[in-house]
């Protein structure tokens, strides 16, 4: 059975973990403040923040020094990848992730990932969206 819950900020009933209308606006206030240098890249971050309806079906962008531990795994066709440490970590799902007392989001830090590394970075942004869809 799901759960649902009441946004402590706008009253919507939402369902699981995630107020999509609240939360879509935090990301979007945000957008001037990141950049991975590719508008088609930037754009289709934006897009999975603003249409989400679950937190773990989002996309962000991760500054390269918030890894740690980066260890080559192997190397592909397109590039290697890489195991790293995301010290911040992805958002929680388990309940809502915004902390409305501290006004930042809930993580789970020092999650282990995978990065890809792309060998031509101009092919890079396609490549990405293309493995994406």
């Amino acid at each position: 059975m799901d759960e649902y819950y009441r946004c402590q900020k706008c009253g919507q009933i939402y369902g699981k973990d995630y107020c999509k209308s609240c939360n879509s606006v935090r990301f979007r206030d945000n957008f001037a403040h990141w950049t991975s240098g590719d508008s088609n890249l930037d754009e289709m971050i934006q897009n999975s923040q603003q249409n989400a309806d679950r937190s773990y079906k989002l996309i962000e962008w991760i500054e390269y020094s918030n890894f740690e531990n980066i260890e080559l795994i192997a190397h592909g066709g397109f590039g290697n990848v890489y195991k790293a440490i995301w010290k911040d970590g992805p958002l929680i799902n388990y309940k809502q992730p915004w902390n409305f007392n501290k006004s930042k989001w809930r993580r789970k830090s020092n999650y282990i990932v995978a990065i890809k590394k792309f060998r031509n970075t101009t092919h890079a942004s396609s490549e990405f969206l293309d493995e994406r869809k």
